[in-house]
């Protein structure tokens, strides 16, 4: 990805936040954006946000999301059944909003941290760990290669417990046996691969 094209990405995930930080409204960064931090970055052209309000409030945030443009014809139908609605920002970078449904998106919320991309602009991203969950809980391909590259890089400063924790919650929740033993083939494998390469 381009530098430009990074700098547009970070101008609209800040503006987005701010808009929200300026209601009080905890916000973070969990997509393309966050792996660019925490992994290998790559080519992404939207940002993936979630937000700390529950479908019973998407009234008051769809109130404070009016300077963007919703990409559905019923923003409120999509948050009430999928807890996600699409928008677009007027430099026209597509913003998928996730609502926090889960005490897992609450702590990952609570958890996240400001990263200074540029002087002066800083993100709230997800933690390392919290991206790995995220991207654990996927099935598509370039999450999985996602884990992969901040598996990687963040190598021994992850928290394994922690995330095996969340991840055996998740496969108590959703009757998936299979998400810690997918964790740690891919953190054997990553792991053995720093040590080759060093």
């Amino acid at each position: 990805m381009s530098i430009n094209a990074m700098n547009d990405l970070i101008d609209s995930v800040v503006a987005f936040q701010d808009c929200l930080k300026k209601e009080g409204i905890p916000v973070m960064a969990i997509g393309g954006i966050a792996v660019a931090v925490w992994g290998e970055p790559r080519l992404t052209r939207d940002i993936d946000m979630k937000v700390m309000v529950s479908r019973e409030n998407r009234g008051q945030l769809l109130a404070i999301l009016r300077a963007f443009t919703p990409l559905q014809e019923d923003s409120d139908e999509s948050f009430r059944r999928l807890g996600l609605a699409f928008f677009r920002d007027s430099n026209g970078v597509r913003i998928d909003v996730m609502l926090a449904d889960t005490i897992f998106d609450e702590t990952a919320i609570g958890r996240a941290r400001d990263i200074a991309f540029i002087p002066g602009k800083s993100v709230r991203v997800c933690t390392a760990e919290d991206l790995i969950i995220y991207k654990m809980l996927s099935t598509r391909t370039k999450d999985r290669a996602d884990v992969e590259s901040v598996v990687q890089k963040q190598g021994d400063a992850l928290d394994d417990a922690y995330i095996e924790n969340w991840l055996a919650q998740f496969e108590e929740a959703l009757a998936d046996s299979t998400l810690i033993r997918d964790f740690r083939k891919i953190r054997e494998i990553r792991t053995m691969q720093s040590k080759t390469d060093h």
